[in-house]
């Protein structure tokens, strides 16, 4: 490594504006093309501009690649590391694909990330989980007529109460978590275990849900609640 002048740390990619052949000019663009999907910035060295010639020397002693390019370097701290040519940055960046568990019993392989990390942008936060969705409940608006109707208490001494919530059968619900009360609007409603499905019965449903859809929550054995939406359908 070499002492220079205290400048701000980056990526240096020594280049040369006059190519000799289509080999050097396609391992330049290999090279920016692997920095830029990386998203790593770098400063490009022109080898042949004479405001250059300096710092160019340094690096060809630096690599002993004198003449070649083009060349990789680290500037950390004002000192510069060689990293490596063309051939070698490619490798490093093939090696990401090694599986991390051989990465994990062979650290001495090196790897684009390792050689680059105060270089590589911070990985992204991972995004929240999405919310848990709400269970979806079968509501029964039952307005056929009867000449026996039920009322629930909370519905008024005239409302007809024959709607129904299932809740669904015994084996959709653990049976640690199995439903007891169902909140409605803040009035809780007892859950029944019926022959195949847990129900709520005696509701008023036209006028609980009036939009054909209503949020509650169950509250289950365990304590545990479960938020849910009831979607109403009507049976003439």
């Amino acid at each position: 490594m070499s002492e220079l002048a205290a400048t701000a740390d980056a990526v240096l990619l020594l280049v040369t504006s006059m190519p000799s052949t289509t080999i050097v000019e396609g391992a330049q663009a290999n090279l920016r093309n692997i920095f830029r999907g990386k998203k790593i910035e770098v400063e490009e060295i022109d080898g042949v501009d004479a405001n250059n010639k300096a710092l160019r020397s340094e690096m060809f002693n630096l690599s002993n690649l004198r003449g070649q390019y083009p060349q990789v370097f680290i500037r950390s701290g004002g000192t510069l590391k060689f990293v490596g040519d063309a051939e070698a940055v490619k490798s490093l960046n093939d090696c990401e694909d090694i599986p991390p568990e051989v990465l994990r019993d062979h650290p001495h392989i090196e790897t684009f990330s390792k050689a680059f990390a105060a270089f590589l942008p911070e990985a992204a936060a991972p995004p929240p989980p999405p919310a848990p969705s709400k269970r979806i409940l079968e509501g029964i608006d039952n307005v056929m007529p009867s000449a026996h109707p039920t009322h629930h208490p909370s519905d008024g001494a005239n409302a007809t109460a024959r709607g129904y919530v299932i809740l669904g059968r015994h084996d959709s619900w653990p049976a640690a978590s199995a439903p007891l009360t169902m909140d409605i609007n803040g009035a809780p409603h007892a859950v029944v275990q019926e022959e195949h499905d847990y129900m709520v019965r005696g509701l008023a449903l036209a006028r609980l849900c009036p939009t054909g859809s209503l949020d509650v929550v169950v509250t289950c054995m365990d304590g545990s609640k479960v938020e849910c939406t009831i979607r109403v359908q009507t049976v003439h």
